[in-house]
């Protein structure tokens, strides 16, 4: 774990994990309900955020420092000293988030890599964006 995370004093510790698809294809990695995986902790701790609209373009905050472990990232917003784990999609999501700023587009990106539907990912990628907006770790822009 990263070092800026161990000295932190805890306020709040979330991790995501990811689940595994009943059916896969060669070459592409599984995943199933990336809804539930990506950011269920969250929906356990503080509720429900709205879905991103689809074609809202969103960066990432400029406050907020990520770091990754193996094939999953923790962001930490050092203004209000939290910090948050995200899972394999949701890694990846931060990861193609620079240049894949809508969710829309988002899911045409992780279509070639996840065995899942496109609407359903873009639904999930909106669902993301939605609350990490609410945290305040992405902007709109």
């Amino acid at each position: 774990m990263p070092s800026f995370v161990l000295g932190l004093k805890e306020r709040r510790a979330l991790s995501v994990t990811s689940g595994q698809s009943a059916c896969s294809r060669p070459g592409r990695e599984t995943v199933s309900s990336t809804a539930r995986a990506m950011f269920g902790w969250l929906r356990k701790t503080r509720g429900d955020a709205a879905p991103a609209p689809h074609d809202a373009r969103f960066r990432r905050a400029d406050k907020v420092v990520s770091a990754a472990e193996g094939d999953r990232t923790v962001l930490l917003d050092p203004v209000r000293g939290e910090y948050y784990g995200l899972d394999e999609v949701g890694t990846r999501i931060w990861e193609l988030l620079p240049e894949f700023a809508t969710a829309a587009a988002l899911a045409e990106r992780l279509f070639d890599e996840y065995d899942a539907p496109r609407d359903r990912l873009a639904a999930d990628a909106a669902a993301l964006l939605g609350k990490l907006a609410e945290l305040k770790l992405v902007v709109r822009g």
